[in-house]
Formats: structure tokens, C-alpha cells, sequence
């Protein structure tokens, strides 16, 4: 259900069952002056999915936390943790330093979820999960709420953007929406996601491969809460150090690194390389996600110093149109 009261924002109320329906899914795949964070596909069936997806990193890269919330099946998203045809689920994985670094990664089902979007924000519970998230109209802040006695966590993340555009950029934090009609092997042969903070830019990363190899890129950059840059084309995204063969290839270890150019135009081009702290999630050899430093700046300008979170999937996939994958930013 969908309106919009007079003078006031757009709204929609969106209820899942925690299965998959019989039949073809609608996504939406453009944009438009409402509805950001809303949910793009309707209804979920064997090979379509969706989330939403919030994380943050400390100052010091020594903790971390990411908190998914999925309305995806298995065959549609291998990696939801959703059990046979069910669908809805929730996905918590936290890292903090002890004597040596602790990490924790869990999935709790949810036995429905409700989406509510008002203006471009959106507020999600999934029930029986113990765990929500509230965002404002205007996307300028989101909470996320965990109180899951069935795997022990309480406590919540607030997040307060500082760049606005297609992909709203936290301090050390991010909250993109991610969804898909076709299985996500299908679309994706590997990639390189990731975003931090860099002095007083925000820095943004997506470099993808399709199963036969065609790529996607798009890049973000925004200083003190002002975009510099958003380009679709012009990033290059590459593995360093160790294991940095490209195209990445299945059962290869984790690289070290990542070396990321944004070329902005008559703006310079933002050079950074992600330097690894911690590998807080793995399969091995399929998927990694770090916490680590980010170094870099426009060329030829001041460099900086920072903290960032960033991912690799690897995928053994047939192919099929990698437009019908997307984040935040739309891809053609």
C-alpha cells in the first residue's frame, strides 16, 4: 500500500511473509523523488531478493558491527541465512578487540517483517528477530535497535549522515539498500564494495564483474557534507599485496589491500588504498569482509588518514544482465 497525504510526505506500508511466493516479482529499477529506502520488489519469489544493510567502524578499527535485515531466499541470495524457501531473516556480525579479536556472526529468522517508507527514509521490524531500524524522511538519521535474547545481543547504532546524494555517507558508517529479480550468481562473477571515511571526505567504492567478465564501476565522493563527485564510469578498483591476482579467481586467499582511483574530473581524481586491520568475516575463498585504515586524498593535494569497512565476493555464476543488480546508485 502506497499514498500520499496532502502537504505531506509519501508513504507505504510494505508486509512480507516469511516465504516465497509462486509467480514473477516487479522491481523498481529508477529513481525518482520519494521512496529511497522503500522496498524495490514485490513480491519475492525463488530468484529475486532484497535488503537493507547498515554498518559502522570505530575510530580506532578495532570493533565493528554490520546489521542486515533480508527478505531473500537461499536460491535468490545464497548468503541470507534464510532456510529452505523461507525468506525473512535478520544478520548480525560484530568484532571487538580482546586478547585477541573477538568476532561474532549470527542470523535469526523473523517470522514476518513490515516496511514502512515515509518521504525517502524507511523504518523495518523484522518480528520475532528482536531486531529493527528507524530512519527519518529526509534520510539524515537511522537507529538500529537489537534485543535478541535467542543469541544474546542488546543495544543499538545510530547513525547521523554527513553527505547527501545517492548513497547517504555516515561517519564511519553506511546504510545501503541492495535488491535484485535474477539470483545474485547469476549476476555477479566477483566484487569489490566498500566506503570510508578520509579527513573530511567520504569515499564510496563498487567495482563489478559479470560471469564473463563485462564491469561496472561507480564511485562517490563528498567533502564536509557536500558532493564532489558521483561517477558511474571513470573508478578503478584493484586487489594489492598478496593474493592480488585480478579478476580474482575462486579459492584464492584474501589480499591485503585495495587500491582505489575516482577520477572526478576537473576536480582531481581521489586516490586511497585500503589497508587491512581485520578480516572480520570469511569464506574462505569465496567472500571476505575487512575493517582497516584508508590513506590517500586527490592527487596532488593534502593526503589523509582514516577508517574504513570494504568486502570482496568472489562467485562461480552463469551470466545473465548485471543491470538487474543494484545498490543505491542505478547502473546502465
Amino acid at each position: 500500500m502506497s499514498l500520499s497525504l496532502a502537504r505531506g510526505p509519501w508513504i507505504s506500508t510494505h508486509v512480507y511473509s516469511p516465504n516465497t511466493v509462486n509467480g514473477s516479482s516487479d522491481a523498481l529499477f529508477t529513481s525518482s523523488a520519494h521512496s529511497l529506502d522503500a522496498p524495490k520488489v514485490e513480491p519475492i519469489n525463488e530468484t529475486s531478493y532484497e535488503w537493507w544493510y547498515f554498518d559502522a567502524v570505530s575510530a580506532d578499527q578495532q570493533s565493528g558491527v554490520v546489521l542486515t535485515f533480508f527478505v531473500a531466499p537461499a536460491t535468490g541470495f545464497p548468503q541470507s541465512g534464510a532456510p529452505d524457501n523461507a525468506i525473512l531473516s535478520a544478520t548480525i556480525a560484530l568484532s571487538y578487540p580482546g586478547q585477541e579479536l573477538v568476532s561474532f556472526l549470527s542470523s535469526v529468522p523473523a517470522t514476518e517483517a513490515t516496511v514502512v517508507s515515509v518521504g525517502n527514509g524507511a523504518s523495518g521490524s523484522w518480528e520475532g528477530s528482536g531486531i529493527n531500524f528507524v530512519g527519518t524522511p529526509d534520510l539524515e538519521n537511522y537507529i538500529v535497535n537489537v534485543d535478541s535474547p535467542s543469541i544474546g545481543v542488546k543495544g543499538f547504532m545510530s547513525l547521523h549522515s554527513v553527505g547527501l546524494g545517492c548513497i547517504p555517507e555516515a561517519r564511519k558508517r553506511q546504510r545501503p539498500e541492495s535488491w535484485a529479480v535474477t539470483p545474485f550468481r547469476s549476476n555477479v562473477g566477483s566484487w569489490y564494495w566498500g566506503h570510508g571515511r578520509l579527513g573530511p571526505y567520504s569515499v564510496v567504492w563498487w567495482d563489478i564483474l559479470t560471469p564473463i567478465g563485462p564491469q561496472n564501476v561507480s564511485g562517490y565522493v563528498a567533502r564536509d557534507g557536500k558532493i564532489v563527485g558521483i561517477v558511474c564510469t571513470a573508478t578503478t578498483v584493484r586487489p594489492k599485496g598478496a593474493n592480488s591476482t585480478y579478476p580474482p579467481t575462486i579459492g584464492a586467499g584474501p589480499p591485503e589491500g585495495l587500491h582505489i582511483e575516482i577520477n572526478l574530473g576537473s576536480k582531481g581524481t581521489m586516490v586511497v588504498d585500503a589497508i587491512s586491520t581485520f578480516n572480520i568475516v570469511s569464506a574462505e575463498g569465496i567472500y571476505y569482509r575487512w575493517t582497516g585504515a584508508l590513506i590517500g586524498g586527490i592527487r596532488g593535494q593534502p593526503l589523509f588518514a582514516d577508517t574504513a569497512l570494504w568486502e570482496v565476493f568472489r562467485v562461480v555464476a552463469t551470466f545473465l544482465d548485471t543491470s538487474l543488480l543494484f545498490e543505491e546508485l542505478v547502473v546502465k
